[in-house]
């Protein structure tokens, strides 16, 4: 191992691109050769995979891959692949045992593979600078990628292990010098592949094989971003980071509108997760988690996005013409970043509104940034609130959800504004279903946090009118079960206004009941009427007026 570790790089260097793929495969068989010590740990038997010592020759001769051989080839990569596979579902067992030299030595060769596989795959002559393979067969160029994405799977697994717990010494450092190996060949793959002009940017994530590399380079960055002995080496890298990376992968485009459409509860799903958890292997969801990262780790890359934002949203939001040279940061990545010069301004609304959203836990914490997006919130609500875009109404909607509406506590009027705006996206179900999803899901959020009871406590029975408007049209089961803990939470607070919640409640089981005595809406308002029933407050000085209330409903009971 010690061996093979330091000369790999050099050897593979002396191959020409006639005999590169061979010899790759070689070096790589080599490689797991030389891992006798992981034999213990997976049943594949490392004579198993040595058979690429004997592979076929698959050269470049004049540009073209030896069609008979590529069988093999695709053979031998898949092969790689499930050792990947199984090295990685072992890991876990390998670092019980200690096997630190094992663990960072393999780390190191994956390191390598993962550079130089691709700089030889010159097919048009020209080197490329970029971990997709690029031989120009799509069988070949999968099966490689694929072969990537359980190796860097793999390198991400051991990197969150060690670096989120105890793990010191020589098996970090080795990660650690991984790393730094890896981060000029993954920026620069994330960096011209996001130049990319779209259609085509999208067309190209549309494969499964890239679209799940991406997704592991992103994962890559988030953990090595949090390590500060590399941020000497990103520091140059940070807006880049941030704006032609991050933004760009996070980018709304017309999928999101088509799919508000066909599939409006997984788009709000989708959203709040890309927001809160960053779960998904999605390249947007690992794009936002590479965000937060930077933002938390690297000093200055908070205050900048912050200050993009709102310049953005002061731009773009109140002015149809935007002079963007009144606003300094913002004309500066305008001229130069793929995000706005490649993205339609409904999109860098939507897209810049997503990013808020997702930082929102970390802008609230600082006081100059909750005052900067507060003087922005001020400026633009109306604006936002109003728009014809479904999209950046639904991404308002998100953003209201998230905990930067505690930065508007001291301004009444617009805490107000904020649950109209919502509880009016409910009412309008019918035709934007997802926008309702949305603001159910913010609605809670708000209404049921300690600070929002205190200051909205005096204005609830007004909008309670609201929502006894939305009672009216509304399906949703997940907006009467939010009724019932409003009712609950705010029931000290709430006078008359408790009989025209009751007024609509019957008047749409009455309506329901007409066209089916059984259905969901019905069973929730029920639910809702019981809850009233069961809130002392209420009585004995409404029960008069709840029981005339309920009169038209007495024939179905």
């Amino acid at each position: 191992m010690g061996v093979i570790g330091p000369e790999l790089g050099l050897m593979i260097e002396e191959f020409g691109p006639l005999s590169a793929f061979k010899n790759f495969l070689l070096c790589v068989s080599r490689i797991i050769e030389s891992m006798t010590a992981f034999s213990e740990y997976h049943p594949l038997t490392i004579s198993s995979l040595v058979q690429i010592e004997n592979m076929v020759a698959a050269r470049f001769p004049k540009g073209k891959i030896n069609s008979a051989a590529l069988p093999n080839a695709i053979f031998s990569l898949r092969t790689i692949k499930e050792f990947f596979l199984l090295a990685s579902n072992t890991l876990t067992d390998a670092c019980k045992c200690n096997a630190t030299l094992i663990v960072g030595h393999f780390a190191s060769h994956v390191a390598v593979l993962c550079k130089h596989s691709i700089k030889y795959f010159a097919v048009t002559g020209k080197l490329q600078e970029s971990l997709l393979s690029t031989t120009g067969v799509e069988e070949l160029d999968e099966a490689i990628d694929e072969m990537k994405v359980e190796a860097l799977r793999l390198v991400n697994k051991m990197l969150h292990k060690v670096f989120s717990g105890n793990i010191t010494g020589m098996i970090k450092h080795s990660l650690l010098s991984l790393c730094e190996v890896l981060i000029a060949p993954v920026l620069t793959t994330l960096d011209k592949l996001c130049a990319t002009e779209c259609p085509l940017l999208e067309s190209i994530l549309n494969k499964n094989h890239i679209a799940n590399l991406v997704v592991e380079l992103l994962s890559l960055m988030s953990n090595v971003v949090a390590q500060y002995t590399l941020h000497p080496a990103l520091i140059k890298y940070k807006e880049k980071l941030i704006v032609d990376i991050a933004l760009l992968l996070m980018r709304s485009d017309n999928r999101d509108n088509l799919m508000m459409i066909s599939n409006p509860m997984d788009f709000t799903s989708i959203a709040i997760n890309i927001c809160e958890k960053q779960k998904d292997n999605t390249c947007k969801a690992k794009a936002a988690k590479l965000l937060l990262s930077t933002c938390q780790y690297i000093d200055g890359c908070l205050t900048f996005i912050c200050l993009l934002c709102s310049q953005t949203l002061s731009a773009y939001c109140t002015q149809p013409h935007p002079q963007l040279s009144n606003f300094s940061i913002l004309a500066q990545c305008a001229n130069t970043s793929y995000f706005f010069t490649q993205t339609k301004p409904e999109y860098i609304i939507a897209t810049i509104l997503l990013a808020l959203s997702s930082l929102s836990e970390q802008i609230i914490v600082r006081k100059d940034l909750s005052e900067l997006f507060k003087e922005t919130l001020l400026l633009t609500f109306d604006s936002l609130m109003t728009t014809t875009s479904t999209l950046i109404r639904d991404r308002f909607a998100l953003l209201l959800g998230s905990r930067v509406y505690e930065v508007v506590y001291t301004v009444p009027s617009i805490i107000e504004k904020m649950i109209h705006f919502l509880c009016a996206g409910l009412v309008k179900e019918q035709e934007d279903e997802a926008l309702a999803y949305q603001c159910a899901n913010s609605l809670q959020t708000i209404m049921i946090d300690e600070d929002t009871i205190a200051h909205l406590g005096t204005s609830i029975n007004e909008l309670l009118t609201y929502f006894a408007d939305a009672i009216e049209v509304i399906n949703s089961s997940s907006y009467f079960e939010l009724l019932e803990v409003i009712l609950r939470i705010y029931s000290e607070f709430i006078e008359t206004a408790i009989s025209k919640v009751m007024q609509a409640l019957v008047k749409r089981i009455v309506k329901e009941s007409r066209k089916d005595r059984i259905n969901i809406v019905i069973s929730k308002c029920w639910n809702v009427v019981n809850t009233i029933c069961s809130i002392d407050s209420f009585f004995p000085q409404y029960s008069k007026g709840l029981e005339e209330d309920l009169e038209p409903t007495f024939t179905f009971m």
